[in-house]
């Protein structure tokens, strides 16, 4: 802690010092308010904040370090993505809504090179063509666009070595002609993760100490293909598959000692994860004369997934679980953008959507027994948006209709329970943005949205998972889904960064919630709080130091409050957190870069969870070759070991407490080099997001 304090006060007063000594680095105004250099590293929009990955890349070379490198931006090993200390974003490649969630999400970004992508959009007031999900916000990452006839191979490596190490590597290649531009991509991940566990608890007047180990094994392979083809100089047609193969195998220890009788007990684990995702879909795109565009897409995902878990105690009692899930998703989606004169254009689209999901529970403890789910949903959404535009004034508005039919089927054969469950809603989700300009390099910024939190998939589902004798977790078929209005005043300034006040109040907050029964036994699950604010201040800005010395700050602080009911009292949660990063990079002679960076989140209110202070320190050296087409990376992530996860459970009449070491501490090194021989060209592309994808939790 006192290392970060250090490190903070130090870069702060470098920062100060030479701001006001060096006056030479160029500056420009575009339509939105930048803050650039010779290329625009950060620049601020009504929506949200776009970075360029040339600027990020540093802390090895795949996405998911990118993306924990985001000012304001936290991702966990399980894929729990937190934007500016609230919860519940979504992350979407090129507008196209991920494969996953959870720890098959995380899998997928570490094994995807970031230098195949050339931007990333944090979208906290996304607009109503997108879709109503995520309160948080939204992290677009946009792939890098073949300006180039003829060939183009990107090869990838990277290795580490730690209790977190491994390996990843992928090969790209796309040929383009005028009209034709096939591509391929096929990379792998192999990595191994340690987590230790220490809980303790007290509760009905008895104490529990616990001491948990659980070791990871994660291999991925994953291959992309498709092939756009450009029938003119504004149609343009693609196909694009991917298949996902996943292979997850843990072992755990626990072990469990109640002070008061001295009861001890251990229980061994083992949990074998087999999965498969595929995604394919045909997009269309056509831009008219006039500056219009016109596409559509249609998508289909498939998930299965077959998993085993065994579970050992000391006392005669085995549990094995087999726990089959099929997943399928269509999509359909049409977007029309139409000018009406020089300053006023208007938008419009219409979704439907169906999902299909069959799951299966199959263990032995005393006896077997099988459990099943069936869920099924068909959505439909429509949308109209319009902008106005003048040199002072950029208006939007929009209004977006989401309409949704869903079923739910379980059955219980052990408690000879069967459930049924179906609904009809339809909603409607407004937003509006104002940008004004006060004078040239500063501008207002007002924006409102509302959007929904729905459960996902896996929250709905009614089966047990059993970690040890004392820890259960269970979904929940009564969810609903979570609705936030949200606002955001910003001013921004050129020289100076981004200075914002928001506000965020949700109702029927969906969060995870916890209960302990008379057997001293802890059940988690998803549940539906009364209410949920969020609000506070942020500010950004991005300083080039020197022509060679630029820095990146971050600094917020959030206050966030949920109520609840138990035991017919009200309780409440509620804290003020102190959030900052700094990014410095520094450009060396010899195409030499050096970049660290340093970030703190103070205690956070998370539901019934008071998450303790926080700190990380990640350096990372990187050197071009042979002209920029190699690049070599030495990478220390976590330098101090401090991703320390410290819980604090608030129940009434009881308490526990828990800390999670995820041992992240690593060195590595990473090798990229492109091959590249063709002519430069101009090449626009769109892409369409499948929508439900992004609610898959397993």
């Amino acid at each position: 802690m006192r290392r970060i304090i250090l490190l903070v006060v130090l870069s702060l007063f470098i920062i100060e010092l030479n701001a006001q000594n060096d006056t030479i680095h160029s500056e420009r105004t575009l339509k939105e308010v930048v803050i650039s250099s010779k290329r625009p590293t950060v620049e601020f929009t009504p929506q949200g904040t776009t970075y360029r990955i040339d600027w990020l890349a540093g802390q090895s070379n795949n996405l998911y370090d990118i993306i924990a490198s985001l000012p304001g931006v936290t991702i966990d090993n399980e894929g729990n993505l937190i934007i500016n200390g609230k919860s519940g974003g979504e992350i979407l490649f090129d507008g196209k809504v991920t494969h996953l969630s959870g720890r098959e999400l995380a899998v997928m970004l570490r094994s995807m090179p970031a230098v195949e992508s050339d931007k990333i959009d944090v979208i906290t007031q996304p607009s109503a063509r997108y879709d109503a999900a995520g309160v948080s916000g939204i992290i677009d990452i946009h792939s890098k666009k073949n300006k180039m006839l003829g060939m183009h191979i990107n090869v990838n490596m990277s290795g580490s070595v730690g209790q977190a190490g491994g390996a990843n590597g992928s090969i790209s290649y796309n040929y383009k002609t005028k009209h034709w531009n096939p591509y391929f991509t096929y990379s792998y991940y192999t990595h191994k993760h340690v987590n230790d566990l220490t809980i303790d608890r007290a509760f009905f007047q008895e104490r529990m100490s616990q001491k948990s180990i659980r070791k990871y094994r994660i291999k991925n392979h994953d291959v992309r293909l498709g092939c756009d083809y450009m029938l003119n100089d504004r149609s343009t047609f693609n196909v694009d598959m991917k298949i996902g193969l996943d292979k997850i195998n843990e072992k755990s220890f626990m072990q469990s000692l109640t002070q008061k009788t001295l009861v001890r007990k251990g229980n061994t684990g083992r949990s074998d994860d087999h999965h498969l995702n595929l995604t394919t879909g045909i997009n269309f795109q056509n831009r008219f004369a006039d500056d219009g565009v016109w596409s559509a897409s249609a998508d289909y995902f498939h998930f299965s997934s077959d998993q085993q878990q065994n579970l050992y105690s000391e006392v005669p009692d085995t549990t094995v679980g087999k726990m089959p899930c099929n997943i399928n998703i269509f999509s359909f989606k049409a977007d029309m953008k139409l000018p009406l004169n020089s300053v006023w254009n208007i938008e419009s689209g219409l979704k439907m959507s169906n999902v299909w999901i069959r799951n299966e529970f199959m263990y032995t403890m005393a006896k077997n027994a099988n459990t099943k789910f069936n869920y099924d949903e068909d959505t439909y959404a429509a949308y109209l948006q319009t902008s106005y535009h003048t040199e002072k004034w950029k208006v939007t508005a929009g209004l977006r209709m989401e309409a949704t039919h869903y079923h739910i089927y379980s059955e219980d054969k052990i408690l000879q329970r069967d459930t049924t469950n179906s609904k009809n809603n339809i909603y409607l989700f407004p937003s509006l943005s104002i940008v004004y300009s006060i004078c040239e390099g500063q501008s207002f910024m007002l924006s409102y949205s509302k959007r929904v939190i729905r459960p996902n998939y896996a929250d709905l589902n009614p089966f047990v998972y059993i970690f040890d004798d004392y820890t259960l977790e269970s979904g929940n078929t009564d969810l609903r889904p979570a609705f936030s209005h949200n606002l955001e005043l910003s001013l921004v300034n050129q020289k100076f960064g981004q200075i914002t006040g928001f506000l965020s109040l949700m109702d029927d907050a969906l969060v995870k919630g916890f209960a302990i029964d008379e057997n001293e036994c802890v059940r988690t699950f998803r549940r539906n709080f009364a209410d949920y604010l969020s609000t506070g201040l942020r500010y950004q800005s991005m300083f080039n130091i020197t022509n060679r010395w630029n820095a990146s700050v971050f600094a917020a602080c959030v206050y966030n409050r949920y109520k609840w009911r138990e035991d017919g009292a009200e309780c409440t949660n509620s804290r003020l957190t102190p959030i900052f990063s700094i990014t410095q990079s520094y450009s060396f002679p010899f195409s030499l870069k050096a970049q660290l960076k340093a970030s703190y989140q103070g205690k956070m209110a998370y539901g019934q969870v008071a998450a303790h202070a926080s700190s990380l320190i990640n350096f990372s050296l990187q050197k071009t070759i042979c002209n920029g087409n190699g690049t070599i990376t030495l990478f220390a992530n976590d330098i101090f070991d401090s991703q320390r996860e410290k819980l604090t459970l608030i129940m009434k009449g009881k308490s526990a407490w828990c800390q999670t070491l995820n041992h992240n501490r690593l060195i590595g090194v990473g090798f990229s080099w492109k091959f590249v021989k063709g002519v430069d060209i101009k090449e626009k592309k769109h892409k369409n997001p499948i929508d439900e994808i992004n609610r898959v939790y397993l």
